[in-house]
């Protein structure tokens, strides 16, 4: 009967601890890329919004690899920063496209 007191009691205080102090809240940026009439690569982190690359129809008619070079200099640099990509989703009318990929830090 002691030894189940004393089991109890361990058990007890291992499930009283507080998961919150185990881990810490991921650093999150949410990349998002338009494309309409033109194309448009915006970065969130902590709730502000920043247009890194805005490229107008005219733009993309005379040089088609504008895009991808902003997003690609945009990932390596996350990359470099420490991010991981965690996952992309993405939606499209006939009005154009929406594309979001998610970047994290710290777990």
């Amino acid at each position: 009967m002691k030894k189940l007191l004393i089991f109890s009691a361990c058990l007890g205080a291992l499930g009283s601890t507080s998961a919150l102090a185990q881990t810490a809240e991921p650093d999150v940026v949410l990349v998002k890329a338009t494309i309409r009439a033109g194309y448009r690569l915006s970065v969130t982190r902590q709730g502000k919004t920043t247009i890194v690359a805005e490229f107008g129809s005219s733009q993309l008619e005379k040089q088609r690899d504008l895009p991808e070079g902003a997003a690609q200099a945009l990932y390596a640099q996350l990359f470099q920063e420490g991010y991981n990509l965690k996952g992309t989703y993405g939606a499209s009318s006939q009005f154009g496209s929406d594309n979001w990929l998610i970047f994290s830090k710290g777990q």
